[in-house]
C-alpha cells in the first residue's frame, strides 16, 4: 500500500522527570504540525518498525537519549486537522531521570520541563493536555 494511502502512525514520548513533565517546543515554521505549540517528542512511524522501536527512536534523534523503561501509556486513534483524517498514535510513557542529563535539544526550539500544575499556562495542541490530564488523573497517590 503507498505511504499516502496509509493510516498515519505516531508514537509519542509521555516523559517524565521526577514528578515533571518534558515538553518540547515545535519548530515555528509553516508545513509541520502544531508549530511553535508545546508538544510531546516523538513523530512518525516508519513502515519497517513497530510503535515503539519509532519511539526509541524519535527520542534518540530528538534528544540524544536512550529511555531505560518505556511502558505503552495510551494507543488511540483522532481526527488529526493537520492530515485531515484519522491518524494513529502510540504514547508512551518513561521515566527518563537516568539519562535526562545528557540530552541534547535536536528538534525543536527547547525542551522544558513542567509541573502539572504549570501546563495550563503554555500553549499546546489540544490533544496534549488531554493526554497529560490522563496521565496526571491515573498517576498514583
Amino acid at each position: 500500500m503507498p505511504d499516502e494511502e496509509r493510516v498515519p502512525r505516531f508514537a509519542l514520548g509521555l516523559l517524565t522527570l521526577r514528578g515533571r513533565y518534558v515538553l518540547q517546543l515545535r519548530d515555528d515554521k509553516p508545513g509541520i504540525a502544531a508549530p511553535g505549540l508545546w508538544g510531546f517528542f516523538g513523530g512518525r512511524v516508519h513502515a519497517e518498525e513497530s510503535p515503539e522501536e519509532a519511539f526509541q527512536r524519535e527520542i534518540r534523534e530528538e534528544l540524544d537519549i536512550s529511555p531505560v523503561s518505556i511502558a505503552l501509556f495510551w494507543h488511540v486513534d483522532r481526527y488529526s486537522e493537520f492530515y485531515e483524517r484519522s491518524v494513529e498514535y502510540w504514547i508512551f510513557v518513561s521515566d527518563i531521570a537516568d539519562v535526562w542529563d545528557g540530552h541534547v535539544v535536536r528538534e525543536g526550539q527547547a525542551a522544558g520541563v513542567f509541573a502539572y500544575e504549570e501546563l495550563s499556562g503554555i500553549r499546546m495542541h489540544p490533544f496534549v493536555p488531554e493526554v497529560l490530564e490522563r496521565h496526571h488523573d491515573a498517576a498514583p497517590g
